[in-house]
């Protein structure tokens, strides 16, 4: 019997593989790293809100069930609704701010340095 000849090496392939060495996919790989980081950080965002939330309603419910009368239960739900809305305001603007940011480094991200190989920049024509 004959020996099995050798596994095929990639090796001589890897030169067919540099098309895929392009500045634009460069740039889609940067752009796509900067959406993840901005997906992440959007999501801390909300949690954060959240579990905060979540710690001001159970106080409200603690003081509430412990509350002697009903002008005590009245004030304590004005104070907890006015946080309420002013939390949720809060966290408005800083979604808003999060958003801004975040598309500014993508849009960052997304922007050749230099323009493409074979193309004329916009500042050249």
């Amino acid at each position: 019997m004959s020996a099995k000849p050798p596994p095929p090496s990639f090796t001589p392939f890897v030169p067919a593989v540099s098309p895929f060495r392009n500045p634009l996919l460069d740039i889609f790989a940067a752009a796509g790293e900067s959406y993840a980081r901005a997906c992440q950080a959007w999501q801390q965002e909300i949690v954060r809100f959240t579990v905060n939330r979540f710690q001001s309603d159970s106080v409200f419910g603690q003081k509430l069930a412990t509350c002697q009368n009903w002008t005590d239960a009245a004030q304590i739900q004005q104070e907890w609704a006015a946080a309420m809305a002013q939390d949720f305001m809060e966290e408005g603007n800083r979604l808003a701010q999060l958003a801004s940011t975040l598309s500014s480094e993508l849009a960052a991200a997304a922007t050749p340095a230099s323009p493409p190989p074979g193309r004329k920049s916009d500042a050249a024509e």
